[in-house]
């Protein structure tokens, strides 16, 4: 058992030791400016479909980072999630080793308590003769101290399992922020979609009126 709560614990001390963050959106889309475009091509709607062809290329490439994006996002999300279920299992197996640790060492107090008490109790039968008396009164002073010991070693278990909760507690307070960002970048993500398809429909018009002029110039 122990040995499974040191592995326990290295985990959850390395995930907590790194705070949990989602990548941050380094990206833009793709700008324009149609007014500056249709004054520079007044004349030559050719080369302004030309220039409004490579922005709707450009927009593509937009529309597939941003899909890129939504995996990287659902990824992240997943991520989250585990580290959410392994916490909260954590927390709970941890909290129920914590209440059986305090009732194992109520157990063992009340074992030393009654050897120390019996102990002192016999010693004071001055009368009593019997020659087993005194390797009885050894035996439970050996007893008390070995119930002793084991406090001892209850109560090391008892502040390593506290320790360990106090690491869970950290890491959940991590996801917290972790899903705070995630909801931000849904937003962001979101926005920019949003943003994209207009700006996707905006240049598909444009594209249809200088298609419209070039053909009127032949």
């Amino acid at each position: 058992m122990k040995k499974v709560l040191t592995l326990a614990a290295i985990l959850i001390a390395a995930i907590s030791a790194n705070a949990q963050h989602v990548n941050p959106i380094n990206f833009e889309l793709t700008k324009f400016q149609l007014d500056s475009l249709r004054a520079k091509y007044v004349n030559d709607p050719a080369n302004l479909l030309i220039q409004l062809q490579g922005i709707d290329d450009a927009q593509k490439r937009d529309a597939n980072t941003l899909k890129d994006l939504q995996k990287e996002l659902k990824q992240e999300k997943q991520y989250a999630k585990n580290l959410a279920t392994y916490a909260k299992a954590a927390a709970s197996n941890y909290k129920q080793l914590q209440k059986n640790e305090e009732s194992n060492q109520k157990s063992i107090k009340k074992m030393r308590d009654v050897a120390s008490d019996q102990q002192a109790v016999i010693r004071k039968l001055d009368l009593v003769k019997d020659k087993q008396k005194e390797e009885f009164i050894k035996s439970l002073g050996e007893q008390s101290t070995r119930y002793s010991n084991q406090i001892s070693e209850s109560q090391n278990e008892l502040s390593f399992i506290k320790k360990q909760m106090g690491e869970i507690e950290t890491l959940q307070n991590q996801l917290k922020t972790l899903d705070q960002e995630i909801k931000t970048k849904e937003g962001q993500l979101k926005n920019l979609e949003a943003a994209q398809k207009e700006n996707s429909k905006q240049i598909a018009t444009e594209i249809k009126i200088a298609k419209d002029m070039v053909k009127a110039q032949k």
